[in-house]
């Protein structure tokens, strides 16, 4: 699998010239010119939970907001790019004003990190930013993890460091993996939390350095201030005082404990229905159980497109697949519908399906042994949706077993 990007960010950026001789009066002007990073809290829409990060250039004309990473619903093709992981995204320039207007519409704070630049590194990065913002040169593929709208600030300041930003931050370690930074900021729905961590692959859980933390808005601004040589004055263009956590992000947490505990009560949900002698062999438990396998079903076609057939590659080389498949997931969900029929049989209806639970609950179990032999390979972090689906079809298959 490869990945085309028709404006790859570092590569672009090697090719792009400098600026090493200013006249007089660019000395002047850039003198009274500034460039900042602005960090922008976390939204209520999904693609918001992240924060985002801009660049402002505030010259004796005006004052413009660059923000990396903007789409439309209605660009061609997005859905059908979007499923093939193909996220072509561009880079939007506007005014400052209408850019906070937007931001205090929707109560998300605003931080701004004057940079320390010399006249030269100024003059370099708003004539890379006039190039890059012509219509021909905006459109990128985005990488959540890789290449959004934090990272290709990072690149940018990198370049005119001429890499010592760059050899900094990768010797400097990493405060989490992908999985765990991103987490922090997914907490907010538990639905989403699992879905999301159900469909990533080993990728997200590898080791980096403080170059790959900075995919995220407030780690890179806290790495900016860490790395001390593009300055560190901080200050509100925007603050919504009822969010005190608004740059903050939360601690790390994979809620294995809350995600199994929820899987616990629907397992005693389900045989509830199965065992309550008016309600024996209904079809409620078979309605019960087909809603669970659907949804199953659907993540699992989900995790096996985005292994094989998806440009994500934080999606690729997922463990999950030994258990969230098509071919388990679509048997379950076949056995479920099963014993929704009454007639013929429904003891042996409801036996197959407990029987298929048990070898669904084996197969988790296998993988989890796998993982404590070989730790060094198997290395994601996916204790959060093995365990909440052992314990659900463990009992299912196991306790309270109908009579055959």
């Amino acid at each position: 699998m490869s990945l085309t990007d028709p404006f790859e960010s570092e590569e672009q950026l090697k090719v792009f010239p400098q600026v090493n001789n200013l006249s007089a009066e660019d000395e002047e002007y850039l003198d009274n010119s500034s460039i900042s990073i602005l960090t922008k809290a976390s939204g209520d829409e999904i693609y918001s939970w992240f924060g985002h990060s801009s660049l402002l250039l505030e010259t004796p004309e005006n004052s413009l907001v660059y923000d990396y990473g903007v789409f439309s619903f209605e660009s061609d093709n997005f859905y059908k790019n979007f499923i093939q992981g193909k996220m072509y995204y561009v880079l939007m320039v506007s005014y400052l004003n209408q850019n906070l207007g937007v931001s205090e519409n929707q109560e998300r704070t605003v931080q701004k990190l004057t940079l320390d630049l010399t006249d030269t590194q100024k003059a370099s990065i708003i004539n890379f930013l006039h190039y890059n913002s012509q219509n021909k040169n905006r459109t990128y593929l985005y990488n959540f993890y890789k290449d959004n709208c934090a990272t290709r600030i990072r690149d940018i300041l990198n370049w005119v460091a001429d890499d010592d930003f760059k050899q900094w931050a990768q010797n400097t370690a990493s405060v989490g993996t992908f999985r765990e930074l991103s987490n922090k900021s997914l907490s907010r729905s538990p639905i989403i939390f699992w879905c999301l961590n159900a469909i990533q692959g080993e990728a997200a859980d590898r080791v980096g350095t403080r170059w790959d933390d900075m995919y995220l808005p407030s780690e890179m601004e806290k790495s900016i201030i860490e790395y001390n040589k593009f300055g560190s004055s901080t200050s509100y263009l925007y603050e919504n005082t009822l969010d005190p956590g608004y740059i903050e992000s939360k601690d790390i947490n994979n809620h294995v404990l809350m995600y199994s505990i929820a899987a616990f009560i629907l397992s005693l949900i389900g045989l509830y229905f199965k065992h309550r002698k008016q309600l024996r062999n209904s079809r409620i438990y078979g309605i019960y159980n087909t809603i669970i396998m659907i949804f199953l079903t659907v993540i699992s076609l989900a995790v096996f497109y985005l292994s094989f057939f998806s440009s994500i590659d934080a999606a690729w080389y997922n463990e999950n697949l030994v258990f969230l498949n098509p071919i388990s997931s679509i048997v379950l969900l076949i056995s479920a519908i099963r014993t929704l029929k009454k007639k013929k049989e429904p003891m042996k209806r409801l036996a197959q399906f407990e029987r298929v639970s048990r070898w669904y609950s084996h197969s988790i179990f296998v993988l989890f042994v796998l993982k404590l032999i070989f730790n060094n390979t198997l290395i994601q972090n996916n204790l959060n949706i093995m365990i909440p689906v052992y314990i659900y079809f463990i009992i299912q298959g196991l306790f309270f077993r109908t009579k055959k």
